[in-house]
């Protein structure tokens, strides 16, 4: 192989593959840690509800957060179960940049729409971001003459002045 692909493969590993894992570990954990505990609850009554496509917009009398589910199942239930002006209790994951998704629905006592636990994307995320990562890491410390250009049995020769020894 010529120099340019080799720097060019280990400038990838650092630049792309190494942030992608680490990323998709982020966004692995954090999906798998969230609890029923960690939900933020709202309590109100129905204000305004209306349909945008798919997705069902639910505002509460003193929130000014619009709740929203574009899960058909929820959607057809909620237009089933659910008047303006019926109190209910809205369970959300809590965060700046969340998208207000109804987790867990409960009016009057009775939970219409369950809490349901991560499903396979948080933990099929963490499994990939594992991958990619220690495979970029792997690469990064046992080519690191990839990133120089130069030829690999040079590089093993190479002494380093600094530590007087082979690298």
């Amino acid at each position: 192989m010529n120099k340019f692909s080799n720097t060019s493969r280990y400038i990838y590993a650092i630049l792309s593959a190494l942030p992608i894992g680490i990323f998709l570990m982020f966004f692995g954990i954090k999906g798998v840690s969230i609890t029923e505990s960690k939900l933020h609850k709202s309590t109100g009554y129905v204000k305004v509800m209306s349909t945008k496509g798919i997705s069902l917009v639910i505002k509460l009398n003193n929130s000014t957060i619009n709740f929203n589910t574009a899960i058909p199942e929820h959607v057809e239930l909620i237009k089933e179960n659910i008047r303006i002006g019926d109190k209910i209790t809205i369970y959300r994951i809590n965060g700046k940049h969340e998208l207000n998704y109804i987790e867990k629905l409960v009016k009057d006592g009775e939970v219409l729409i369950e809490f349901k636990k991560a499903s396979l994307v948080p933990l099929i995320s963490l499994f990939l971001g594992l991958i990619i990562s220690i495979a970029a890491i792997v690469y990064l410390i046992q080519n690191p003459s990839d990133f120089f250009g130069g030829d690999k049995n040079k590089m093993e020769d190479f002494v380093d002045p600094w530590r007087k020894n082979k690298l």
